[in-house]
């Protein structure tokens, strides 16, 4: 039997051109868009409050 998340995981796009780059309940990494190009720095706790996206 696998164990549920309790926690919902949640859609992270690219603020810059809106494609989906990951789907997580709390992350705190670079990710590069495969769209658009652009190397995104994530920063995402369980509470919204923290959520920072920022684009390099």
């Amino acid at each position: 039997m696998i164990n549920k998340v309790e926690d919902k995981m949640e859609k992270i796009k690219c603020p810059n051109c809106g494609h989906t780059l990951i789907f997580a309940t709390n992350i705190d990494a670079e990710l590069k868009c495969n769209r658009c190009k652009k190397i995104i720095k994530i920063q995402k706790e369980k509470s919204e409050e923290h959520a920072q996206t920022i684009v390099k």
